[in-house]
C-alpha cells in the first residue's frame, strides 16, 4: 500500500523522497516525521493520522503565523522608514516653491517675455505673477526722483493669482504715490487693474487715471484691498484725470477700500461716472476722500455719485477712529448724478461716522447735490446711537437725506447731525438758500414704509 505524508493539506507520495532531506520518527504511538523541504528550508511536522494531523498542524500553524506576523510588522516598519527617508530626501533634492518678488525697474510698456533685474516692465511683472503659484509681490524701483508715469499702450493683463502690487516700495515714497498708470493710450474701455480671478489681492500706492473703463474692477474672488491710491486724479491729487466708467467697481464680497489710517486713505475723485460702484457682493469703505482733492479742501467731483450701491451691501465708514469717509464735492446737477451716497438696491448697508457735504473737519461746506438718497432699497442704517456712529450730513445743495420709492422699507436714520457743523452749534444747511430739506421721506403708502427717524416712526412727508 502506498504510504503518503500529509503536508499543509497536501500529500507527498513516499516515492518523491528526493524532496525530503531528512526524516526522523519521533513516537511509535503517534508516528511523526520531521522533514526539511529543500526549496523553502522550513521544518514542519507531518502526521499520518488525519485527526491528529489537523490538531498538530493547527498548533504548529499558530507558531508559524506568529513568526509570519512578526516578520510582516518588521517589514512594514522598514517600508515606512524607507518612505519617510525617501520623502525627506526628495525635499532636500526638490526645493519648495516660495512667493517671489518681481521688481518693476522701467516705466516703458513692453513685454519680451522676461522679468529680471536688467529689465522688467509692469506688464512683464504681471505676466510673471500670473504664471506663478500665487502670493507674489510686484514692487517698483524705477531710477530717478519724483513721479514715474507708465503710459500704457494697451490694457494690462488681468490678474489671476493672489498678488500684492505695492507702489509704496518705490524709493523716495513718503506718503504720496509715485507710480502713475496712465491709460489714455490703452484703448477704449480698458481697465486699469482688473481682478477677475485673484483672491486676496492688494493694491497700494498707485495713481490710476485716464482709462476708458474703471480704474480698478474686481469680480469672482473676495479679499481685494485697495489702499493709498489716487484714482481719477492727476499725480498730485489736485485735478481730474478721469477714468471713463468710474473709479472702483465691486462685484464680489469681502472687498476693503481704504482703512482707518491716513496712509490707507484713497483719493477717489474726478472720475467720469461714480467714484465707487458696488453692483453685488459687498465692500467696506473707510477713511477715503471721495469727490475732493487730496487735501480734502476743495471739490474734485466724480461726475456720477460718490458711492453707488445698486446690489449687495456696503459698510460705509464705521465707529472706529479714522473709519469715516469724506464724501463731498460730487455736485453734478444731472440727476441721478451728484449724490454723495446713492443706494438703489441690495440690502442692509450701513453708513456711519462720515462727513457728507463738508470738509474733513466738518466745519465748512463742500457740497454734493444731495447727501444720501435711498431709493427702493431696504434695511439700511444711517447713523446710530453713539457719537462715533454719527454722520455729518450738511452743506448739500438740494437735500441732506432722502428716502423714496416702493421697497424702501425698514430704513433707520438715527443720531446724525443734519445741516449743522460737527459740533452741532453752527448752521451749514442743506439747500440752495431757497429750497432744501434736511430729511425728505417720500409719500407713505405708495413709497417707503416703516422708516424710523431718530427713534420715532415717520408718519408724514417731511416737506420743503
Amino acid at each position: 500500500m502506498k504510504e503518503s505524508f500529509f503536508l499543509l493539506g497536501n500529500s507527498l507520495d513516499k516515492d518523491h523522497t528526493s524532496e525530503i532531506e531528512s526524516a526522523c520518527l519521533l513516537e511509535a504511538e503517534i508516528p511523526r516525521v520531521w522533514i526539511n523541504l529543500k526549496p523553502h528550508g522550513t521544518q514542519v511536522t507531518v502526521l499520518r493520522h488525519r485527526g491528529k494531523e489537523l490538531k498538530m498542524f493547527r498548533k504548529r500553524a499558530r507558531r508559524n503565523q506568529q513568526r509570519f506576523m512578526t516578520a510582516l510588522a518588521l517589514a512594514g516598519s522598514l517600508l515606512i522608514a524607507g518612505l519617510s527617508l525617501s520623502h525627506r530626501l526628495r525635499n532636500w533634492i526638490e526645493p519648495t516653491a516660495y512667493a517671489a518678488t518681481y521688481t518693476v525697474n522701467t516705466a516703458d510698456d513692453h513685454d519680451d517675455g522676461v522679468c529680471n533685474v536688467t529689465d522688467c516692465s509692469l506688464r512683464e511683472a504681471i505676466n510673471a505673477a500670473n504664471a506663478g503659484s500665487g502670493g507674489d509681490t510686484i514692487s517698483f524701483n524705477i531710477s530717478g526722483a519724483g513721479v514715474h508715469t507708465i503710459n500704457l499702450t494697451a490694457g494690462l493683463p488681468t490678474l489671476t493669482k493672489t498678488v500684492t502690487i505695492d507702489g509704496t516700495l518705490q524709493p523716495g515714497f513718503s506718503g504720496t504715490p509715485l507710480i502713475e498708470l496712465n491709460g489714455a493710450g490703452a484703448g477704449p474701455g480698458a481697465y486699469g487693474l482688473a481682478f477677475p480671478a485673484a483672491p486676496n489681492a492688494t493694491v497700494k500706492g498707485l495713481i490710476i487715471n485716464r482709462f476708458g473703463g474703471y480704474g480698478i474692477s474686481v469680480d469672482s474672488f473676495s479679499g481685494l484691498v485697495v489702499q493709498g491710491c489716487y484714482i481719477g486724479t492727476n499725480a498730485t491729487g489736485t485735478a481730474a484725470a478721469p477714468n471713463g466708467a468710474g473709479g472702483i467697481r465691486v462685484n464680489v464680497s469681502g472687498v476693503t477700500i481704504g482703512g482707518t489710517s491716513a496712509t490707507a486713505r484713497n483719493v477717489i475723485s474726478g472720475n467720469t461716472g461714480d467714484g465707487i460702484d458696488i453692483v453685488s457682493g459687498g465692500a467696506t469703505v473707510q477713511g477715503n476722500f471721495i469727490g475732493t482733492n487730496a487735501a480734502g479742501t476743495a471739490a474734485l467731483p466724480n461726475s456720477g455719485s460718490g458711492i453707488l450701491i445698486s446690489g449687495g451691501s456696503g459698510t460705509i465708514g464705521g465707529t472706529t477712529a479714522g473709519a469715516g469717509n469724506v464724501i463731498s464735492g460730487n455736485n453734478s446737477a444731472n440727476f441721478p448724478a451728484g449724490i454723495g451716497i446713492y443706494i438703489t438696491g441690495g440690502n442692509g448697508s450701513q453708513v456711519q461716522g462720515n462727513f457728507i457735504g463738508t470738509n474733513p473737519a466738518g466745519t465748512s461746506k463742500i457740497p454734493n447735490q444731495s447727501g444720501i438718497i435711498i431709493s427702493g432699497a431696504a434695511n439700511n442704517i444711517i447713523g446710530g446711537t453713539t457719537a462715533a456712529a454719527r454722520n455729518i450730513v450738511s452743506g448739500n445743495t438740494v437735500v441732506g437725506i432722502e428716502i423714496v420709492n416702493a421697497g424702501a422699507t425698514n430704513n433707520l436714520v438715527q443720531g446724525n447731525f443734519i445741516g449743522t457743523d460737527v459740533n452741532g452749534t453752527a448752521a451749514l444747511g442743506n439747500g440752495n438758500g431757497i429750497n432744501g430739506d434736511g430729511i425728505d421721506v417720500g409719500q407713505i403708502g405708495t413709497g417707503p414704509a416703516n422708516v424710523t427717524i431718530g427713534g420715532s416712526r415717520a408718519k408724514h412727508h417731511l416737506g420743503k
